[in-house]
């Protein structure tokens, strides 16, 4: 088996733990105003290496959430992976907007012409927010920006920013 197939099964089976251990969460927290034991689903592209990444993250108390953020592409030319795991603490809250810092450790891969661009480790640290519009509660947008340190050729650091990072949809 190549090493793509064998992440792509060990990223099956972690989303599918993540959406069963979703599927667990008390069902009258998650009509509350607060987003206190939420799960947010939904897409973000902060992993280095340029593919759109699924994340999953749950709001554990009012100031501290963490997310899994995964995504595969298994084409021999321009294929790659990633896999991380993201801290986030609330800062400043408004009611449709929070200020948060977070801190992103993982791995992510990328390839060019059969060639890795990208293999090793990313470590992230940012300052963000995310908003949501009125009436609308269920559905966050976010964006950040900080420093990255991702493996390339060598270790390079480089500032990190996106206008639109990640929307989730909250369950």
């Amino acid at each position: 088996m190549r090493p793509n197939h064998q992440f792509c099964n060990i990223l099956r089976g972690l989303l599918g733990a993540i959406l069963l251990a979703g599927l667990g969460l008390n069902c009258s927290m998650a009509w509350a105003e607060s987003k206190v034991g939420h799960l947010g689903v939904g897409i973000s592209n902060q992993l280095a290496n340029k593919v759109p990444a699924f994340s999953f993250k749950l709001q554990r108390t009012a100031q501290y959430s963490f997310a899994i953020l995964a995504n595969c592409n298994t084409s021999k030319e321009r294929g790659g992976g990633g896999l991380a795991l993201k801290l986030n603490r609330t800062i400043f809250e408004e009611p449709q907007l929070a200020f948060y810092g977070s801190f992103l450790a993982g791995y992510a891969a990328q390839k060019e012409n059969g060639r890795y661009l990208v293999r090793g480790m990313q470590i992230d640290s940012t300052l963000g927010a995310e908003f949501s519009l009125a009436g609308l509660s269920s559905i966050g947008f976010s964006f950040e920006i900080g420093l990255r340190a991702v493996k390339e050729d060598h270790v390079v650091v480089k500032t990190a920013g996106d206008i639109l990072l990640a929307a989730y949809f909250y369950i």
